[in-house]
């Protein structure tokens, strides 16, 4: 009985709180709503075009109607370009929003981050990307955090380190292809490319830590366009339940490596982790390392003190023991100074996870179905395989020679990333009132600057609906018509590691298997993209490529 009680109580309790944050959310909304209308007064002419719907909701809800349909998902976009241009304004979750598909003015936006605009994105996605991600900073700190991460990335050292484990991971999976079996091609990409990101952010090997890894980052990003209502129940508070699992995990495998470090002692050298966290670690050990040089105290005038605070060869782990934990405190302090603390650490590691969860996977699949319907790209994709194949037979390859010798199937990747626009767009806040071309985007309000609008442009790209890799070949295109991982100082670091995995993947799948599809698949746009039946095919034969 008293058990019966308790659960109503509780019941009650949470009622009461949902009804609150909704209404706050509700009034927060409404005193916006107003501002914004006030503020339309303020520049009637120049202002793009446009409307903001209805009160309070705006135009969210015929957005999402429009992306979760299989048939036309563009409707939204067309029917107000068709009405107000390339730059209109409208009101979506909650905020005047200026949505540009307008490439002059996407660049223009995109090369002025951190200067006249910042980046803005749901209160849901903040909370799960965390305070310290580079995809929030700011400032001199994002600069830095961003080219640290950029060098890595970009390193060939890493792209050479990471080759034979993609090789494996792909292998591997394919291994358990049998002939007239159907697989899900959604399903198996995934598999392969997340053990690939867990060995780029965390130097994990596949096993069952992956595997639980693999479950909680589906579970974290699935809060992503979830109310922020951080109540048991709730897919947000679950999504953050995982989010704290996952940054457990990063700080103890931190805290592993700096306690074999410690046991080693300073003298020796340990070999750098050929991952994210293992590059973030040593940036923060070398700014630790000058930091302390700048305050080591002037040698005393006494010769006693002078010899007990002197290391010998031998004792090299006293300076390393007793190190006291550091308060959060002094940790915010170090971050906002600059410095690369556990949290800024732990934070960047987990948000990376979020946008590796899908994007790499979701090209090396929508690559396979765009070649499946197009018998003529998938012939060409094969011949050009196969006589790589042929020609490096016994050899030991290197990153370079997929990037450099498979052309073709580049131009199929280049193709599957402007026709399928995993990432639809960015989001941005103005922070003052910016004047681009002959309109005003008012201070405050949002900016979607939308790629897809861009790679689907008909007066850019001729027949942009259609799958066409040989446009590749013809047409030289501007660097503000293509833009699918992004541009200017936040541009995606991971370009180079992405397609090393998607080319490996369809060399090994062209030249080892032949296939059908076995049904009609298609495309859903909201809040992620994905295949709505996982893309199942047929496999018909397989060959042996081994070198």
């Amino acid at each position: 009985m008293a058990n019966t009680h308790l659960s109503a109580l509780a019941m009650f309790v949470i009622t009461i709180a949902l009804t609150v944050s909704l209404l706050r959310a509700y009034f927060k909304r409404l005193v916006s709503y107003i501002r914004n209308r006030i503020q339309l007064r303020r520049y009637p002419e120049n202002i793009p075009r446009g409307t903001f719907g209805l009160p309070l909701l705006g135009e969210s809800l015929q957005f999402i109607a429009s992306y979760r349909s299989h048939t036309s998902p563009d409707a939204f976009i067309n029917e107000r370009r068709s009405r107000y241009g390339r730059v209109f304004t409208t009101h979506l979750f909650g905020k005047p929003t200026v949505m540009s598909m307008d490439a002059e003015v996407n660049r223009f936006i995109l090369n002025n981050d951190g200067r006249l605009f910042v980046p803005d994105y749901p209160s849901s996605i903040q909370q799960l990307m965390g305070k310290w991600t580079i995809l929030m900073l700011e400032g001199s700190l994002h600069k830095r955090l961003h080219g640290l991460l950029a060098t890595f990335f970009k390193s060939d050292d890493l792209k050479e380190h990471l080759l034979p484990y993609i090789e494996a991971f792909v292998q591997q999976q394919m291994d358990t292809w049998n002939v007239n079996t159907t697989i899900y091609v959604e399903e198996e990409t995934k598999r392969m490319s997340f053990k690939l990101v867990a060995k780029v952010l965390l130097g994990l090997d596949p096993g069952q830590t992956v595997e639980t890894l693999q479950a909680e980052c589906h579970n974290y990003v699935a809060g992503a366009m979830s109310l922020p209502i951080n109540l048991p129940g709730t897919t947000f508070h679950s999504s953050l339940r995982s989010r704290s699992r996952i940054a457990e995990l990063t700080r103890q495998i931190m805290n592993d490596r700096e306690t074999r470090a410690r046991e080693l002692g300073p003298c020796v050298q340990l070999k750098l982790h050929m991952d994210m966290l293992g590059a973030l670690m040593e940036d923060r050990k070398a700014a630790s390392a000058i930091k302390q040089q700048v305050e080591e105290p002037q040698p005393s005038n006494n010769i006693i003190d002078d010899m007990e605070n002197e290391v010998g060869p031998f004792d090299c782990k006293r300076r390393m023991t007793g190190r006291r934990p550091r308060s959060k405190l002094a940790e915010n302090s170090d971050a906002q100074n600059g410095s690369m603390t556990e949290e800024i650490i732990t934070d960047n590691i987990v948000s990376f996870f979020f946008p590796s969860e899908d994007s790499v996977g979701m090209l090396m699949t929508l690559s396979v179905k765009y070649i499946s319907e197009s018998p003529r790209a998938l012939q060409q994709l094969r011949e050009e395989n196969i006589n790589f194949l042929e020609k490096y037979k016994g050899e030991r390859l290197t990153w370079r020679h997929y990037f450099m010798e498979l052309t073709f199937t580049q131009k199929v990747l280049n193709e599957t990333l402007r026709l399928a626009n995993i990432t639809k767009g960015v989001i941005r806040k103005s922070l003052v009132d910016v004047h681009v071309k002959d309109f005003v985007i008012p201070k405050g309000w949002a900016t979607f600057v939308f790629f897809r609008g861009v790679h689907l442009d008909e007066a850019i790209y001729e027949d942009a609906q259609i799958f066409n890799p040989w446009r590749w070949e013809q047409e030289k295109v501007l660097s503000s018509h293509y833009t699918p991982f992004g541009g200017g100082p936040r541009l995606c670091a991971g370009i180079d590691i992405s397609r090393l995995m998607a080319v490996v993947f369809l060399h090994h799948l062209v030249t080892r298997y032949e296939w059908e599809m076995s049904e009609v698949d298609s495309l859903t746009q909201f809040p992620f993209l994905k295949l709505a039946k996982k893309l199942p095919i047929n496999i018909l034969r397989a060959y042996n490529n081994d070198r």
